[in-house]
C-alpha cells in the first residue's frame, strides 16, 4: 500500500492531507428497504489511506472481496482502510441541498439541508412532531462482511462499533414536499437531558475518533474467500412507513 505523507502548512507544521469518504443512501420505497450506505466516493486520498484510493463504490458492483464488496443487490459497502496507521475519523457538516418551502411550523425556508442526515417519506404527515417512533441513529462499525441469502452478515467477532451519532428527538428538522411529505434530520442539536446528547453536529466538525487503528491483517479475505477485508460499515436506524427512506454523510479521516 502507499506510504503515508505529511505536508507543511504556511507556518512550518505538519498538515496530514484529508481523506473524505462521502457515505449515499438513495430514497427508495418499500418497507424492507436495507437501511445500510451502499454506496460511498473517495476523494483527496492523496496518502493512500483507503485501500481502493479516489472513486466511486458500491456494494453492488462487480464482487471484490478485498475492496470490500460483495456485489448483487442489498448489499452495505464496506471500506477497508490502510494496514498499521493510526487515524483520526471525523463527521464534517457539509450542504445537501437548499429546500425553498415546507410545512415545518419553526424551519426558515429557504432551508440548509445538510448532512450528515437522515430522511424519511410519510403520507397524512405535514406536522413535523414525533414523526418517527425512536430517535434516527447513524451507526459506525468496522469489520468483515459476506453475503448472507441476498442480505449481509458480519465475521464472528464483528462489528467494533466505532461511533452512534443519534439524533436530539424524534421531531423532523424540516418538512419537504406535499403528501406523501419528506422528513429530515440532520443531528445539529444536542439532547442535554440524554446521555447520548453530545453526539450532534452543533460544530461544523465531529471527531468520532483520535485513536483508530487498523491492525496488520486487516486487510486479508477470510473465510475461504467469503468475508470481506475489514472496512467501515454504516448502518442507520429510521422509521421506515414504506415510502422510503434515505441518508447522506461526510466522513474525513486523516493520520496522526
Amino acid at each position: 500500500m502507499p506510504l503515508g505523507s505529511r505536508f507543511l502548512t504556511s507556518k512550518g507544521e505538519p498538515h496530514p492531507p484529508i481523506t473524505t469518504l462521502t457515505f449515499d443512501s438513495p430514497q427508495g420505497a418499500g418497507s424492507s428497504q436495507p437501511q445500510h450506505f451502499p454506496t460511498v466516493t473517495i476523494s483527496g486520498d492523496t496518502a493512500g489511506n483507503t485501500v481502493n484510493g479516489n472513486g466511486t463504490y458500491n456494494g453492488s458492483d462487480t464482487r471484490d472481496l478485498a475492496a470490500g464488496i460483495l456485489g448483487g443487490a442489498n448489499h452495505p459497502i464496506c471500506v477497508p482502510l490502510t494496514e498499521n496507521r493510526t487515524y483520526v475519523l471525523r463527521l464534517r457538516k457539509t450542504t445537501h441541498s437548499i429546500i425553498s418551502g415546507g410545512t415545518h411550523s419553526t424551519a426558515s425556508y429557504p432551508y440548509t439541508d445538510t448532512m450528515p442526515r437522515l430522511s424519511t417519506t410519510k403520507a397524512n404527515s405535514s406536522s413535523e412532531t414525533d414523526v418517527v417512533a425512536s430517535r434516527p441513529r447513524i451507526d459506525f462499525f468496522y469489520g468483515r462482511i459476506r453475503d448472507d441469502g441476498g442480505g449481509f452478515a458480519y465475521n464472528s467477532g464483528d462489528p467494533t462499533t466505532v461511533f452512534q451519532l443519534h439524533n436530539h428527538d424524534r421531531s423532523s428538522d424540516v418538512v419537504s414536499g406535499t403528501n406523501p411529505y419528506i422528513h429530515t434530520f440532520n443531528f445539529t442539536s444536542t439532547d442535554a437531558g440524554n446521555s447520548t446528547g453530545d453526539n450532534a453536529m452543533v460544530n461544523d466538525t465531529l471527531t468520532l475518533s483520535q485513536t483508530f487503528t487498523v491492525a496488520s491483517g486487516d486487510n486479508d479475505v477470510v473465510g475461504l474467500n467469503q468475508f470481506t477485508a475489514k472496512g467501515l460499515v454504516l448502518q442507520y436506524d429510521i422509521t421506515n412507513t414504506g415510502l422510503g427512506v434515505a441518508g447522506d454523510l461526510t466522513l474525513e479521516l486523516f493520520t496522526l
